[in-house]
């Protein structure tokens, strides 16, 4: 070999180095490996205890033990930021334990990222009601029912207007009640425990009509369906059709002889039937007469609860008026100047002693609600 050829060959660091690169290459992506598979352990390992904790904590919470479940459920929610389950068992928690303002900040740190969250809309929307912020609450049951949901959206959707207009229902706010039976009704149709609560809710909501359409055509689904009868029976005794409401009940009595409850809406019926001054057959002297024992019954009504001088006063001014000797020939005019009078004794009597729930003046509470609307 020659001198040059000799030179060449010792000199070069072309193989020794190459090897060494290689070397050092399969050593890092070694290591990176190692690190991936290190962290990828790290991060399953914390995830699981996360899940573990998280499990605790909601069971403790079912448990009514909220304040123990807050703790665990803390550190889940701690461990594993970015999880939608544990910030709203954490809240729930919170909010059991009646720690509203963590719970708050917790939701809106929440919402801020995630605005369209129905679950935790919902939660915002219970939360809000606890606090007595009922027009929060509202707004949130609304962003609920239109948000987004993880499963099974229209399920839970038609389950948080169903939660929203029980709360209607229970403040008095028949307008928006009614605007959301609407929208419900729609939601569940085939759903028949569903339906039966809004046919309830519509006469709640002074819409007895839809509420008897409603019964109808769970009684054409369902002809033997008693409880059907007895609602049909009841929003046509509001409604004034004495009739159509005798004869629901009886279909309900015939499917269920000697049941008490109908037994009472029969007995209801006939006490309404009986002093309704509103048919138009009846004569002047009859309606006259039916005034006038509304007008008792509605001074009697607020006599029992009156607390104030201004009840006690009208009380007074109403047994001077029924004192007084009726004139040979009585008019429709005198008849309707009881029923006005008694009309403002029953307000008095809301007012004074609050909305009326006696048994007792279940078919004076019917007439007065009619005449009302009449």
């Amino acid at each position: 070999m020659s001198a040059a050829g000799q030179t060449t060959a010792e000199g070069s660091p072309s193989g020794p180095t190459l090897a060494l690169v290689i070397v050092i290459v399969i050593v890092i992506g070694g290591l990176w490996s190692l690190d991936l598979f290190l962290a990828r352990t790290d991060r399953e390992a914390v995830q699981t205890q996360a899940n573990h904790l998280d499990t605790q904590g909601v069971q403790l919470l079912k448990q009514g033990r909220a304040r123990d479940a807050v703790e665990l459920l803390r550190r889940a929610n701690s461990m594993v930021r970015d999880n939608r389950t544990y910030q709203l068992d954490y809240v729930a928690a919170l909010a059991a334990a009646r720690k509203f303002d963590d719970a708050d900040a917790n939701l809106k740190t929440l919402l801020e990222t995630d605005p369209n969250n129905g679950p935790a809309n919902l939660m915002s929307a219970r939360l809000a009601v606890a606090e007595g912020l009922i027009p929060d609450a509202e707004s949130h049951y609304h962003r609920a029912i239109y948000g987004a949901w993880p499963d099974n959206a229209p399920e839970h959707r038609m389950v948080v207007r169903l939660e929203l207009v029980e709360l209607l229902a229970s403040r008095g706010e028949k307008e928006e009640l009614l605007a959301e039976l609407l929208a419900l009704e729609g939601e569940a149709q085939g759903k028949t425990a569903i339906l039966k609560q809004i046919a309830h809710l519509y006469q709640v909501a002074g819409s007895p009509a839809r509420g008897a359409n409603v019964y109808r055509e769970l009684i054409q689904s369902d002809p033997d369906d008693i409880n059907a009868y007895e609602g049909l029976g009841g929003d046509e005794l509001a409604l004034g059709d004495y009739h159509a409401a005798m004869a629901a009940f009886l279909n309900a009595n015939r499917r269920s002889p000697g049941d008490r409850t109908i037994q009472r809406d029969i007995a209801l019926l006939n006490a309404m039937a009986t002093i309704d001054p509103t048919p138009r057959r009846l004569s002047s002297a009859e309606k006259f007469a039916r005034s006038t024992e509304i007008l008792k019954l509605v001074r009697d009504a607020l006599n029992g609860c009156a607390k104030t001088d201004d009840a006690r006063r009208m009380v007074n001014e109403c047994d001077k008026v029924l004192a007084k000797k009726a004139p040979p020939h009585v008019t429709n005019e005198l008849a309707e100047a009881r029923l006005a009078l008694a009309e403002q004794l029953w307000q008095a009597r809301i007012k004074t002693c609050g909305p009326s729930t006696s048994e007792d003046e279940h078919a004076l509470r019917l007439i007065m609600t009619k005449l009302a609307h009449s």
